[in-house]
């Protein structure tokens, strides 16, 4: 069923939301809905609601309050068209009804991964099979999609556009500048990341989610499932990236660990399990001397992870109005992107090389 569009806006409370239930929830009676809000998000604001016989919450709707100016940064279009493409392959939650500031949609039942289940059995083989069939998404189906950039090479130019000089809080503009590196130092590095991924990538590029973040996968472990959830940055991308940044997000957010990035020896099982999903069941054709390449331009791809969400946090730290710490974020982020920089850069170059 097609998503409604509503001529609705939503307040930050939620108070106005009856209007929307009954909308997409006629037989709900208002007097019987209650509600649960959900606090794991740093860019938006969501609340689900379920009759208060639902105990299992079969039926829950969620609502997503798009964050402060996040409209700057996020293609609200493509963000819908994501959802019910997510959807359509068994990926994904149902699309309900999009508002003026939000999406109603479907309730994915499960939890929230964390920095120990994610490597975990049977955690990471069906988060790295989940992966893989988002991967072979045919996207000859979906014209509507830009296939002709690698997400990551315009949405990091957008981002930087998006930052004023200096940032018009003087204590956040004062923090960026103790981390040591200025904006004229941020776009110089991505413009050197860009000509050493034009030059030494050799990912295949299909339909990415590029923001699998632990909060944003949900495990069921009655059905043995995971579902993917937030799709604002979906696109087309290198699928060694959205694996770079799967790991790289391994470290959590409200106190980032980089010492989480998995091992080779972590990444190459995980690979492997990827890879049979990906060609169905066939990854013979990947030898351990193919898997640990794609390992070395993984790593690589997890630079770009750091300096892109790292700059997006810096964005965030301008205009959000969640109370999150974006300022500290983003010099995590950065901080792990110069950390490891020298390191990965130097590992794919000898790769090409044949070194």
């Amino acid at each position: 069923m097609a998503p409604v569009t509503l001529d609705i806006t939503i307040d930050d409370d939620f108070n106005s939301i009856q209007e929307v239930l009954e909308q997409i929830r006629p037989a709900w009676s208002w007097a019987d809905v209650k509600r649960k809000p959900f606090t794991t998000g740093i860019t938006n604001k969501i609340c689900g609601f379920y009759l208060h016989t639902d105990s299992k919450w079969d039926d829950m709707v969620l609502v997503r309050l798009y964050g402060r100016n996040t409209d700057t940064i996020i293609d609200r279009k493509a963000e819908r068209r994501n959802m019910s493409l997510l959807n359509s392959v068994g990926a994904g939650p149902a699309l309900y009804a999009v508002l003026n500031n939000g999406l109603a949609y479907g309730f994915v039942k499960g939890v929230t991964v964390d920095e120990k289940t994610v490597r975990e059995s049977p955690v990471r083989e069906l988060i790295a099979g989940q992966v893989a069939k988002m991967h072979t998404v045919d996207l000859s189906k979906y014209p509507e999609i830009d296939q002709s950039t690698p997400m990551i090479y315009t949405k990091v130019v957008h981002f930087l556009s998006c930052i004023p000089q200096p940032l018009s809080d003087p204590k956040k503009q004062k923090r960026l500048e103790e981390f040591g590196k200025s904006m004229t130092d941020l776009r110089e590095e991505v413009n050197q990341m860009i000509d050493l991924a034009k030059k030494h990538a050799k990912s295949p590029c299909g339909f990415t989610h590029n923001d699998l973040l632990l909060e944003n996968i949900i495990y069921n472990a009655e059905e043995s499932a995971v579902s993917f959830i937030d799709y604002e940055y979906g696109a087309y991308n290198f699928l060694y990236f959205d694996i770079a940044n799967h790991f790289a997000e391994y470290a959590g957010v409200e106190k980032p660990d980089h010492s989480l990035y998995p091992d080779r020896e972590y990444m190459l099982e995980w690979l492997s399990t990827y890879f049979s999903a990906y060609s169905g069941g066939n990854n013979s054709s990947f030898t351990t001397s193919m898997l640990n390449d794609i390992c070395t331009e993984v790593n690589f791809f997890s630079l770009w992870s750091h300096l892109l969400w790292g700059i997006w946090s810096i964005v965030q730290a301008e205009n959000s109005s969640i109370d999150f710490d974006f300022m500290a974020f983003a010099t995590s982020r950065l901080g792990a992107y110069f950390d490891r920089k020298e390191e990965f850069i130097s590992e794919i170059i000898k790769k090409v090389n044949g070194c």
